[in-house]
Order: structure tokens, then C-alpha cells, then sequence
């Protein structure tokens, strides 16, 4: 975000005790059984984590028998709501791993498509999501916080 100060709602909303309180209740009682948490652990640390939630993907044109004209219907998909593996853990695989079981856990549920909202210019989350098979889409969002905040759409048929 160029360095521009967050305003300070924001600054409470990712506070650490904020933080704790709602990934404890993502886990412990999730919204449905298509939401997902799953972590990275080496002995007992927890060294990564992966969030899923079900949403719908790309609109897909059909040819119907009672529609002479395309029908437009969206793709049961997956999001990757959180991503992370702490910096002295990267590239040792707890990534890939994170990603995969989220792929397992999304064509479990049905989803097509599995998408990732990534920060543009984090070559370390893109350069994970491309080795992962996720592709950049032309999709992009422009977030509400700082300055400057980009973030792209990064998709994989399943």
C-alpha cells in the first residue's frame, strides 16, 4: 500500500486478540461443512494455514434444449480465504502441501474451480500459486484499506 498508514478501524479489526477470537470460531464451529481450516505443523508448532469457503466461480455459457440463447450459470467453487506459511518455514514445502489438501477438500465438496485473491506484487504467494497450477485471471479488486491495495485473481479447474 506504498507505505500510507491504515486507518485506524482497520488497525483494530487486525489487532492480534481480533484476530485470535475469529479464527477460533472458524474452527471450532464453522459456518457450514464446505468451510475448511487446515494447518502446517513441524512437531507442535504450527507453521502455516489454509482457509476454505465455498463460493461460486466463473460463469460458465451453456446451450440448453430450452433455451435456444446461452444460459449463464456460475461454477460451484472453492476459495482460499487465508494463505500463509511463516517466513522461516517457506520453501520447504508446507505451501504445496497446504495447497493440495485444500484441493482435496474442495473436489470433496463438489467444486469445479478452486480461487485465490492475491496481493498484487507478493511474488512470494504468486510465485506458489503458479508452481501449484493456479493461473492469473483478469479478474482483479482494488481493496478498501491504504493506498494502492491490488489484489488479482488466481484460478484452477479441479
Amino acid at each position: 500500500h506504498d507505505g500510507a498508514p491504515l486507518p485506524a478501524g482497520v488497525v483494530a479489526m487486525i489487532a492480534a486478540p481480533v484476530l485470535a477470537a475469529g479464527w477460533e470460531g472458524a474452527v471450532v464451529e464453522p459456518p457450514s461443512t464446505r468451510h475448511h481450516v487446515l494447518v502446517a505443523t513441524l512437531g507442535d508448532e504450527v507453521v502455516g494455514i489454509v482457509a476454505l469457503a465455498p463460493t461460486q466461480g466463473v460463469v460458465d455459457e451453456k446451450e440448453t434444449a430450452d433455451a435456444p440463447v446461452s444460459v449463464r450459470e456460475p461454477e460451484p467453487a472453492a476459495e482460499i480465504t487465508a494463505l500463509g506459511v511463516l517466513p522461516e518455514h517457506q520453501r520447504e514445502g508446507h505451501g504445496s502441501r497446504l495447497l493440495a489438501a485444500a484441493t482435496d477438500y474442495a473436489r470433496q465438496d463438489r467444486a469445479r474451480v478452486l480461487l485465490q485473491w492475491a496481493v498484487r506484487g507478493d511474488e512470494s504467494v504468486s510465485g506458489l500459486l503458479a508452481a501449484c497450477g493456479l493461473e492469473r485471471t483478469e479478474s482483479r479488486r482494488e481493496l478498501p484499506v491504504g493506498q494502492g491495495v491490488t489484489e488479482d485473481c488466481w484460478a484452477a479447474a479441479l
